[in-house]
């Protein structure tokens, strides 16, 4: 008999396990083998198709008398096939065996009774009965007509306890779904308020990285810059030939101070390229460099190529301008899920990073937005910066 191993609600969901459809089958044999009793009848078929599948039951189970009782089952289903909710039959031994081409297994005197009863517009339950002759037609009717409605009375039910038992299992996943989503509702808010008080915080110190940056610039200009324009208005006051290397001087540095004003950026360099122009500036000031890594770089991403970039290009020009070293060394890994660039020096650079705006303050801050971090470790003849950048799966 054919079954469908679950129910399926209208979202698509599977919710009714194999074993309760099965049961249904379970409940129409047993109604079969207590109506055979309780009628008197020598064989009964019950033969049932709703949504969920169709199935039959006999009553006894065996070969014997299946022939017959489904070849009149298929009488009595041509006879309901015009759209009718109900229908019924009666015919003796001998109008069976000319009217479906199959005899009814034995030498008693037997008449068939049958009858369907639609449940939907789909499905019906339909009883077929073998009853001896002398059984009253109204009472062999009346006990077709009892089962069939005891077997839609069955069907019912079970679709009832299935609907109970579907929309309770139904009704956990969605508290659990639920339960789920204000769970992760909850995070996302957590997550938020935390990323909204690390804008905040990330903001004032970008701010105040600003302010001291100009006020950085602004010394430099008078300690420097300002000290050498005086020098060179006295020499242009005595001698303008002497005041000739002052303002070339004076406009090499500037250029230099205008340069690292600039945003860093690659262009079309490669980074180890890029590295290799910056440490030149190393090497015209007289310190002997070295940079290892290369072929790391290589394979980075772009973004990642340029956070290292800018914070090697404000590493050199803090050795160039506080160090006091004689090498340095540029060093790239890769390690894991992120690449470390190594800045080292054998300066004399002081005990904590140096501060600025833009400076190393600022690119610790640019590398956290990005989930990286800056760490400076400075002891006498020995300063290294490491920056370590989280790389993104391909």
């Amino acid at each position: 008999m054919g079954k469908r191993s679950t129910l399926t609600d209208p979202g698509g969901e599977a919710a009714i396990p194999r074993s309760t459809i099965e049961s249904r089958g379970v409940r129409i044999e047993s109604l079969a083998r207590l109506a055979l009793d309780a009628s008197g009848a020598a064989a009964i078929l019950i033969s049932w198709r709703d949504a969920r599948g169709a199935g039959s039951a006999h009553a006894p189970d065996g070969p014997r008398w299946q022939g017959a009782l489904w070849a009149i089952l298929g009488l009595l289903l041509r006879a309901s096939a015009d759209g009718r909710r109900e229908a019924s039959l009666r015919m003796s031994a001998p109008e069976v065996e000319l009217r479906c081409g199959r005899a009814i297994p034995t030498e008693d005197r037997l008449e068939a009774t049958g009858a369907f009863c639609a449940a939907s517009a789909s499905g019906g339950v339909s009883v077929i009965a073998l009853t001896p002759q002398g059984i009253p037609a109204a009472r062999s009717a009346a006990n077709v007509e009892m089962i069939v409605r005891q077997a839609l009375a069955d069907l019912a039910l079970e679709d009832t306890v299935s609907s109970v038992e579907f929309w309770r299992t139904r009704e956990g996943q969605v508290a659990s779904r639920l339960a789920s989503e204000k769970e992760r509702a909850d995070l996302a808010r957590r997550e938020l308020a935390r990323m909204a008080a690390l804008v905040r915080t990330l903001g004032e110190r970008m701010f105040r990285a600003v302010d001291s940056e100009r006020a950085r610039i602004a010394r430099d200009l008078h300690d420097d810059h300002a000290q050498m324009l005086a020098a060179a208005k006295l020499a242009l006051d005595a001698d303008r030939t002497a005041a000739r290397p002052i303002l070339k001087r004076l406009e090499t540095e500037l250029r230099a101070r205008i340069r690292d004003l600039k945003p860093a950026a690659l262009g079309n360099r490669g980074l180890a390229e890029a590295l290799r122009t910056e440490l030149q500036r190393l090497k015209d000031a007289g310190l002997k460099t070295r940079l290892t890594g290369t072929a790391v770089a290589r394979n980075l991403p772009p973004a990642v190529q340029q956070a290292c970039y800018q914070v090697a290009r404000e590493a050199i020009s803090n050795i160039m301008r506080h160090a006091r070293a004689a090498r340095a060394e540029v060093r790239l890994e890769h390690c894991g899920t992120l690449v470390r660039l190594i800045v080292s020096d054998d300066g004399t650079s002081p005990k904590s990073a140096p501060s600025g705006g833009i400076g190393l303050n600022g690119l610790a801050e640019r590398l956290e937005l990005i989930g990286g971090t800056l760490r400076f470790d400075s002891r006498p003849g020995a300063t290294r910066l490491i920056a370590e950048i989280p790389v993104p799966r391909r």
